[in-house]
């Protein structure tokens, strides 16, 4: 049930700390009211198995990314109702990224509008017929928005509207900027990629870069999940713990013992002694 409202709106960090104590003390005394005497911190428990943890995730995190995803919807889901509402009622023709978190809305619509400068970078426009995409606001060359790259003085200065389309800076195949020795004209030239060709039949449309080794494409919840935040130290002694048939209680009391030596190895190096304890795991073969 959790997941589901963390996957629908964004909720108050106060309530998600809430639910994560009462989670911490369902772990360890099996009451949801206190995790007094934990043995290990919730934010340990709360990393991948691979790394040492129990493979659960931060709540604040990943309602985090559920609300990348409804930014994502915004650009995409024009045949939604909500969207057709945020658009018509609260955006109202302005320009998304510039909106002010200020601005009359919900606290849900002022906290989509926060999270904004994380979610920009992400955002891909493949060109069709260049008559949706920015030319100034889109990120449309894989460089990011060129408003990024020339600052707020550019459209002035190179003369081309600040709410122009891609098809409007192009013409007979080339592109209709400044000649001009200005600064920068020049990076905006430097910036700007072979002149694509534009199909009037197709139009332009937005994908994620869920992951840096990938294509973008679709919106992808664990692999944005991934992108955001990366494994720490991989543990050699996973299979030896998560094996096929495992037991969950054995397997939790290994992770106890682990956390708590690897605990007391860290305050023996701070006290300048040298504790050459292991812990002893048997692999499983």
């Amino acid at each position: 049930m959790i997941n589901f409202w963390t996957s629908v709106f964004p909720l108050p960090k106060k309530c998600l700390d809430a639910l994560e104590k009462m989670c911490s003390g369902y772990l360890w005394k099996s009451i949801p009211s206190s995790a007094r005497g934990a043995k290990v911190s919730w934010s340990s428990v709360c990393t991948p198995k691979k790394c040492g943890g129990l493979g659960l995730k931060r709540l604040k995190a990943w309602n985090q990314v559920f609300t990348l995803k409804l930014i994502w919807l915004l650009f995409t889901k024009s045949g939604s109702l909500w969207v057709s509402w945020v658009h018509k009622v609260l955006i109202k023709g302005r320009l998304f990224w510039d909106i002010s978190p200020q601005s009359a809305g919900s606290w849900l619509w002022r906290r989509i509008l926060k999270i904004r400068a994380l979610a920009r970078p992400l955002l891909f426009t493949v060109l069709g017929s260049g008559l949706q995409a920015l030319f100034w606001h889109d990120d449309w060359t894989n460089l990011g928005p060129l408003i990024d790259i020339t600052g707020p003085a550019g459209p002035m200065v190179t003369g081309v509207s600040n709410m122009a389309v891609v098809a409007q800076v192009v013409h007979n195949g080339v592109w209709v900027v400044p000649q001009g020795r200005s600064p920068l004209c020049a990076l905006l030239r430097a910036c700007l990629p072979t002149v694509p060709t534009l199909v009037d039949t197709s139009i332009d449309h937005y994908q994620w870069r869920n992951s840096i080794n990938t294509s973008p494409g679709m919106f992808s919840s664990s692999l944005t999940w991934e992108r955001l935040h990366p494994l720490g130290t991989l543990i050699s002694w996973k299979s030896a713990v998560w094996f096929v048939n495992h037991i969950p209680k054995h397997a939790f009391f290994a992770l106890d013992c682990y956390e708590r030596q690897t605990s007391h190895k860290r305050s023996h190096y701070q006290l300048g002694l040298n504790n050459r304890s292991r812990l002893l795991v048997v692999h499983r073969k």
